[in-house]
């Protein structure tokens, strides 16, 4: 009954937003995504036991923890353009059925989440 999914999975995101009772859509700009990738990827290079599971952590050699999948990088390039305008729609189409938070920035974010910590959801 109770549930919070993350992700884009964008062929059933009809179904699943019109079982929510609480939408949170991270709008960023694509610079900030993509910014956060490599992010991602330094701290998996130079301190693994920080971005990923410990025993995956310790098995892995460098030389494999230096890998950037293409497909995401492609997939957050072209967001904005190919799947954000249907995810949109989606959210518009509830019509008032669902909390719905559209958080553009790390600063809205942190607010929504200090909310959240104070046991204010929108």
């Amino acid at each position: 009954d109770k549930w919070i999914i993350d992700g884009n999975y964008i062929n059933s995101i009809h179904h699943r937003l019109h079982a929510a009772q609480v939408v949170i859509f991270l709008d960023f700009p694509t610079s900030v995504c993509m910014l956060g990738i490599f992010q991602r990827l330094i701290i998996q290079l130079w301190a693994p036991e920080r971005a990923l599971p410990k025993p995956i952590a310790e098995r892995r050699s460098f030389r494999n923890r230096f890998y950037l999948d293409p497909n995401l990088v492609q997939m957050v390039w072209q967001f904005r353009t190919s799947t954000r305008p249907r995810v949109l729609s989606e959210i518009a189409g509830l019509n008032g059925a669902a909390r719905i938070a559209v958080l553009r920035t790390r600063a809205e974010m942190n607010g929504f989440l200090a909310g959240i910590a104070g046991n204010r959801v929108p």
